[in-house]
């Protein structure tokens, strides 16, 4: 059986590898009834991997596996039929209104959104949209906490008797805001991180989850569609809560799958121009990283993509050939962490690229930079990204912006540009 909150454990690990928090760190599951000397001699036969599981006496490693676009691409049946009925928590946020508005017009589905906002509340973009969808079509809202079980199931059930059919989908989009993250990366790291901080954190997503389980447990036939983030595989530095929390979706969503029940659950990089990380200072890093952003027309067809596939857990916008992701693709033994190799050393050349190697040095924790070296190889995360930034800037009295680094990530290149 799967254990959703184990499954945020490897999210953790591997953001405090990206953090650089700890010397080593690793995440092993062991089954209860492993034979410990089978269990030890399998880990170590995967000496570079930052989580693996141990069965029937080896070591299983996570790999993502690149899969081809159905040529059709609608939302099967058993997922949503047309003319159906679906809940959408957080279904007024950028990505859920995108989301609602297809479904509306695609399949004339009749909707449940749900926010915390009340209606009254709403406004902007949200209260046009929802004036939209009533145009279009049957559209209720509700202003309801997704991880409040008992009020998610009023709901549900009110909507559920409007309209004289059960509920056949459920689309969580539900998720904490990681805007004010942004200029504040280090308070955010998880050597900083409170149980307050995580637990608001994982409260909308697998909180969301957790009061879901309940609803879908009287209704076997309702489909799942869990909307989760690449940073659950991958970590994310300075957003490790976040990560687990979206870890934690694919672990509800296999444990669901298991039961037999129809569950998707999408782990997307960024949508561009929509959504929380709209205006993202951070868009340019996970860009470096093989996260391609995704324009909002073609969020919708890799949804419908998803939905056509067959497995439970899928990835939408990791660039299999980028250094960071390649490691992580079948096929491929690690042997360290992701990411390209170090170039030769060259040593600085001239006064300016002396002091820009010499705050690289000091804050990756390196030593003997060189002038071809790249800040993001040397162990550079967006959190380290703002304290270089910061102290070139205060030290040139410059006005660097944080896409230089990305633009001109050698030390060579960024003198260049200082100078």
């Amino acid at each position: 059986t799967v254990d959703p909150g184990r499954a945020a454990l490897a999210a953790l690990v591997r953001t405090a590898r990206a953090e650089q928090t700890v010397g080593a760190v690793r995440l092993v599951d062991i089954a209860a009834d492993a034979d410990d000397t089978a269990a030890v001699a399998a880990v170590r036969s995967a000496p570079g991997e930052d989580v693996s599981a141990v069965r029937d006496g080896g070591a299983h490693v996570q790999r993502l596996r690149p899969v081809p676009e159905p040529d059709a691409l609608t939302v099967p049946r058993e997922i949503l039929p047309v003319g159906g009925t679906a809940l959408l928590t957080g279904g007024l946020g950028g990505i859920g209104r995108e989301v609602a508005g297809y479904l509306l017009s695609a399949l004339g589905a009749r909707l449940l959104l749900t926010g915390r906002t009340p209606e009254a509340g709403l406004g902007g973009e949200r209260r046009e949209a929802l004036e939209e969808f009533r145009e279009l079509g049957e559209v209720a809202y509700v202003s309801v906490d997704a991880a409040e079980g008992p009020a998610l199931e009023a709901a549900v059930a009110d909507a559920e008797r409007r309209w004289g059919r059960p509920l056949d989908a459920v689309f969580h989009l539900a998720g904490a805001d990681v805007r004010d993250h942004w200029d504040a990366l280090e308070a955010h790291a998880l050597t900083a991180e409170t149980a307050d901080g995580l637990a608001a954190m994982m409260r909308p997503k697998a909180g969301g989850a957790q009061a879901l389980e309940g609803l879908l447990a009287a209704r076997p036939g309702t489909a799942a569609v869990l909307f989760s983030s690449v940073n659950g595989f991958f970590g994310g530095s300075s957003f490790g809560a976040y990560a687990a929390a979206n870890a934690a979706l694919d672990g509800y969503a296999e444990r669901w799958a298991a039961e037999g029940r129809a569950v998707r659950s999408i782990a997307w990089s960024m949508w561009d121009r929509t959504g929380m990380n709209e205006g993202s200072p951070l868009a340019a890093a996970a860009r470096h990283r093989g996260l391609r952003g995704i324009d909002p027309a073609r969020g919708v067809q890799l949804l419908l993509a998803a939905l056509a596939r067959p497995e439970t857990c899928l990835l939408a916008g990791p660039d299999p050939a980028n250094a960071y992701i390649a490691p992580y693709v079948t096929g491929v033994r690690r042997r360290g962490p992701a990411g390209p190799a170090r170039a030769a050393y060259s040593p600085p050349e001239g006064e300016l690229e002396r002091e820009v190697a010499a705050v690289w040095e000091d804050v990756l924790g390196v030593e003997r930079v060189g002038r071809d070296d790249t800040f993001f190889v040397l162990g550079g995360d967006s959190l380290r990204v703002m304290r270089m930034i910061g102290r070139l800037n205060e030290r040139f009295a410059a006005a660097l912006p944080v896409s230089a680094v990305y633009d001109h990530p050698t030390v060579r290149a960024l003198a260049a540009v200082l100078s």
